[in-house]
Parts: structure tokens; sequence; C-alpha cells
């Protein structure tokens, strides 16, 4: 989860927070999934 003082900001950490997630799942030796496209929110 992250949030951001405008929608670019959030998406801006949220793409920080991935990055982070992959970094800690790899040095686990957890499986990475592939992305399958892009989601879509109301």
């Amino acid at each position: 989860m992250a949030d951001g003082a405008s929608y670019q900001e959030a998406v801006k950490n949220i793409e920080i927070i991935i990055e982070e997630w992959k970094a800690t799942a790899q040095a686990l030796g957890r499986h990475i999934p592939e992305p399958t496209g892009k989601l879509m929110y109301a």
C-alpha cells in the first residue's frame, strides 16, 4: 500500500514498493510471478 500528495506521487511510491518487494522476495528465494497485464480499478 502507498499514498502520495498527488496521483503521480502515489504511483511513484507504488513503483518503489514493488521494487522493494521483488528484492526482498528474491533475497528470500521466493518465486516472483510474471506480470499478467495492467489492472484497472474503478
